[in-house]
């Protein structure tokens, strides 16, 4: 059987004449008069309750008749006529004996001076006096609101929600509501405006989790009306929705919760509908993602998910539903495949979408033959980076080390066929020479990977991709990706700057067949289904419980790389689908086409015939305009805008470069030029002057310059 104990801040007694001020109220046990306010709390109780077992009291020094220094105070005391001085306490544990002669008293002394975090510290001691008399006990914690200071009812407040948090049942909630001399006073009830932090608790519950629990201990034994009952009906579907995380059940708890939502009425004579009226606007304005409309695409449940915290769900439906949701979009079966495909999905019951893009062709024997080719050239390749990247540790950092790196000296010791038959994105050995150079630095220096947009990198900003793609922050971490899982080029078009994977590279060979076309960009697709196939390994390793890692350290790291995955989608744009024929494979491109760099104020198009005539003898012109300098900038800032530009000018691989504009950025870029062999030009003029005779018989010099030739620095 439970015990009740009750929680209460003393007033103290009123005395008029030497005698105590009597009240009369009309709703507590027996119909003596009160002496004290705290009594007609007490009596309230017991004429609902059969006893109260304790009486926890806070006292300030006031009621206990105490100065600060917690000396008996003869002015804090009470004088009765025909009775010796007593405290405001000691008369109101006297007066109890008549009505509870064997109750027990605990005694907080509250200072009634203390401000800010000392109230919150009394607060915590009060909870833990209460929680420790109740440990290994049943209890119904009732509240007497009615004595203390003005701030005191939000400290007990502030008691009653952590104790109910601990566990600890809460009964009345009362207040002796005295209504003056010549009428009855009366002690109400207010633990349903108490209640109200349990309604709001509930929605900020719901909002932010989509949880109902505090809904229901909330409307647990209350009567709703339709509306509420509606909608409470419509969430809590939703909140089991999302736990079993049931594609069909949640779309449809989705629509059930748009439709309660928004057909919600307000029955004015209902006080439950009243305040739910108040809170339903919050949960309209946060659910708008998924109820603005009554049916909603899988991107934004998923984002939902993301957003409030459910990972494991949004897994799950990235999983299931991105490949349908890309597929009905963007993919068409061509005919000559569709029988085959319909048949299959009829016979399993099949998800169309996810079949095509996640099984489709497993079990075929050319694809089979293919894969198998493909896995041998990726072998073939990580063999070669493995010697590429062990000549490297070998030399290459000792190399660095030096005071001067040499890369003509170390040129001989790298593995260089095996390194461009690796992948390493370098057209020509100018690429090369800055990619060795910034591997083997980062190699020394695993720091430099902890900007990944700093200019420094630029020379290898197709390797940091893999490192950007996979969301991953810590430098050593990045460190291990980089060195593990670098890009590779194109391997007779099938992909292995994928890292050879298997799934990818189907895909690519069903395009290449001609099983289905795309609406969209082809890299693009690459792209969502790498990330969609990293998401479904990383639900493997959670559902399956395997002991391997996976590819996020935090939850965090997941979340935003979902996020990344669904911000893709969201930006492909459709295009027109044309007609495809089966591709043959690529063929080995024989020639390369020689470029004639133009870095300069001047675009070529402004140049004279002889100029052009001089330029394209080298190769085609290609214009890349020399920056504005700014004559502020630091040298480090020249330099940093030098090594951007480089990187641009040897991605042309070009037979030459004129440059010519501000001194110091021109110096700089001269240099690096020729550290990379590339043959740098200034263009030759020669000044002709020339007489004009105006209209007026005066004479007005005029000069130009006339291109003579391009001179190498």
């Amino acid at each position: 059987m439970a015990e009740h104990i009750l929680l209460t801040f003393l007033s103290d007694v009123k005395v008029f004449g030497g005698k105590v001020s009597e009240v009369e109220y009309d709703n507590i046990k027996g119909s003596e008069k009160t002496h004290t306010t705290n009594e007609s709390a007490v009596r309230y109780i017991l004429k609902n309750e059969d006893e109260i077992s304790r009486i926890f009291i806070l006292a300030s020094k006031k009621i206990r008749g105490v100065d600060n220094d917690g000396k008996i105070d003869e002015k804090k005391l009470i004088l009765i006529e025909n009775n010796p001085t007593v405290t405001h306490l000691d008369y109101f544990t006297n007066r109890m004996k008549k009505f509870l002669p064997n109750v027990e008293y605990t005694t907080y002394n509250f200072d009634e001076d203390l401000t800010g975090d000392e109230n919150l510290k009394s607060v915590a001691a009060i909870a833990k006096m209460i929680q420790e008399y109740a440990e290994n006990r049943e209890i119904v914690l009732h509240v007497d609101l009615t004595g203390g200071m003005r701030h005191i009812n939000m400290l007990m407040l502030d008691v009653i929600r952590l104790l109910e948090y601990s566990g600890i049942k809460i009964g009345r909630l009362i207040y002796s509501n005295y209504k003056g001399k010549d009428k009855k006073s009366t002690v109400e009830e207010v633990k349903n405006i108490y209640d109200l932090f349990q309604l709001i608790s509930g929605v900020e519950e719901f909002i932010n989790f989509g949880s109902v629990e505090a809904l229901k201990k909330y409307y647990a034994g209350i009567e709703q009306s339709e509306q509420p009952k509606k909608l409470t009906g419509a969430m809590e579907n939703f909140a089991e929705a999302i736990k079993l995380c049931r594609y069909g059940q949640f779309k449809a708890a989705i629509e059930n919760l748009h439709d309660a939502i928004n057909d919600f009425e307000t029955n004015i004579e209902n006080v439950q509908d009243i305040l739910m009226e108040r809170l339903i606007g919050k949960i309209r304005e946060k659910y708008s993602m998924l109820i603005a409309t009554r049916g909603q695409d899988d991107l934004k449940i998923i984002r939902w998910c993301v957003e409030h915290g459910y990972l494991q769900q949004a897994l799950t439906l990235y999983t299931e539903r991105v490949p349908e949701y890309i597929y009905k979009k963007f993919v068409v079966l061509t005919d000559k495949y569709r029988e085959a495909v319909d048949k299959i999905l009829k016979k399993d019951n099949r998800n169309e979408g996810f079949y095509v893009l996640n099984n489709y062709l497993e079990d075929d024997k050319d694809f089979k033959t293919a894969r198998a080719d493909f896995i041998k050239q990726v072998d073939a390749l990580n063999e070669g980076r493995g010697d590429y990247f062990s000549s490297i540790k070998k030399f290459a950092v000792p190399a660095v080390q030096a005071d001067i790196f040499n890369y003509d000296n170390l040129k001989g010791k790298i593995v260089i066929e095996k390194n461009l038959s690796a992948g390493i994105k370098a057209p020509n050995e100018n690429q090369l020479r800055l990619q060795l150079e910034t591997l083997s630095k980062i190699w020394n220096n695993p720091a430099l990977l902890s900007d990944l947009e700093s200019v420094e990198l630029l020379p290898i900003k197709e390797f940091i991709k893999s490192i950007k793609s996979l969301q991953v922050t810590k430098p050593s971490k990045r460190f291990n990706v980089l060195f593990k899982n670098l890009p590779t080029n194109d391997l007779n078009g099938k992909l292995a700057s994928y890292e050879g994977d298997t799934r990818i590279f189907r895909l690519d060979y069903m395009l290449r067949k001609n099983i289905f076309r795309l609406a969209m960009d082809k890299e693009k697709f690459f792209s969502v289904m790498e990330k969609y196939f990293t998401l479904k390994d990383e639900r493997n390793h959670s559902n399956h419980a395997r002991l391997d890692i996976g590819e996020f350290e935090t939850a965090k790291d997941l979340e935003d790389f979902i996020k990344s995955g669904l911000d893709e989608i969201e930006t492909i744009e459709k295009i027109e689908i044309s007609e495809i024929t089966e591709i043959e494979e690529p063929k080995e491109i024989i020639s390369v086409e020689k470029i004639f760099v133009n870095h300069t104020n001047h675009t070529s198009e402004n140049w004279s015939a002889e100029q052009k005539a001089a330029a394209e003898k080298l190769g085609r012109i290609v214009d890349l305009p020399f920056p504005e300098v700014s004559p502020n900038f630091s040298a480090k800032q020249v330099k940093d805008m030098v090594i951007k530009n480089l990187q641009a000018i040897l991605e042309f691989a070009p037979v030459a470069v004129l440059c010519q504009g501000e001194f110091n950025y021109t110096v700089a870029m001269v240099e690096e030029l020729k550290k990379n062999k590339i043959p740098v030009m200034a263009a030759t003029s020669e000044r002709v002057v020339s007489e004009i005779t105006e209209p007026d018989g005066s004479t007005k010099k005029v000069s130009t310059f006339k291109f003579v030739n391009f001179r190498q620095y």
